[in-house]
């Protein structure tokens, strides 16, 4: 079995990943400053296939979590993490569509 044409096939280009890259970084960027300058206590992680670089070519997804200490209201972390994610969707010209599984997600 020719296993580097499978990975050729699968793999995202080197193009493909710097954009990825990119994109990822000014969306973490984005958010942490939000939180930063809200005085919001959260920390912001790329997670999923990205960040385990196993994404797959003109499929990738882009997971980014907001992290809020243990200790934090639901309801509070409900509501600004909503709100942050609105703020960056604002910011990046997109349609949030809202998602919920044990925390809301958009």
């Amino acid at each position: 079995m020719d296993y580097e044409a499978i990975l050729k096939d699968i793999k995202p280009t080197i193009d493909e990943k710097q954009h990825i890259d990119d994109v990822s970084s000014r969306i973490m960027n984005f958010l942490q400053n939000a939180c930063d300058s809200r005085n919001i206590d959260a920390n912001v992680n790329l997670v999923g296939s990205v960040a385990k670089n196993t994404a797959l070519k003109g499929k990738s997804d882009i997971d980014i979590f907001i992290a809020f200490p243990l200790d934090t209201e639901k309801q509070y972390l409900k509501d600004k993490g909503l709100e942050l994610a609105h703020l960056c969707c604002s910011e990046f010209d997109s349609n949030p569509e809202h998602h919920f599984a044990s925390h809301p997600y958009v």
